[in-house]
């Protein structure tokens, strides 16, 4: 016996999750980025402050420093909650369940060819292709019996460097 469906996951539902999931990890991250950097901002400031003979001020540059944090760190988080509605898509799939478990089936869109333009050339080597893009990027094929057609389509589409 086995059930199937097809299941859809509309824009909307992906990013609430995708927000809620990521949430306390995002804020965490820029917490952490922005500590660690203005922790040894202040430890320089105090020494500053040490050596100029107002050690009273240490507190209060750390008080400062953990203020301009928080404010950054809440700045950025609100950025990235912004961001994800412009990143997240929604999903469609089918989901057979069986004796085997769940098996998922999505068809991928064949539209996202590039113009031979995109790529600049590549490069050939024993066991290997080293492909370069008009993105200053470089993609490793390596010669295998399975790759074997992408890497004769590669030699004939894309110029040698």
């Amino acid at each position: 016996m086995s059930l199937s469906a097809h299941i859809k996951i509309d824009k909307d539902l992906a990013v609430k999750g995708y927000r809620r999931a990521l949430r306390y990890g995002a804020f965490g991250t820029y917490l952490y980025w922005y500590a660690i950097r203005l922790t040894v901002l202040w430890v320089l400031i105090a020494m500053a402050d040490g050596i100029g003979g107002e050690k009273d001020l240490a507190p209060l540059h750390a008080c400062v420093l953990l203020l301009v944090c928080l404010g950054a760190t809440i700045y950025d988080y609100i950025q990235w909650y912004r961001g994800i509605e412009t990143t997240i898509t929604g999903w469609e799939f089918d989901a057979t369940l069986d004796e085997d478990g769940v098996k998922t089936h999505t068809e991928v869109p064949s539209d996202a060819e590039y113009s031979r333009d995109f790529y600049t050339g590549y490069r050939e080597y024993d066991d290997y292709l080293e492909i370069h893009d008009s993105n200053k990027q470089v993609t490793f094929v390596p010669k295998t019996v399975v790759l074997a057609e992408v890497v004769a389509i590669t030699k004939e589409k894309i110029p040698k460097l």
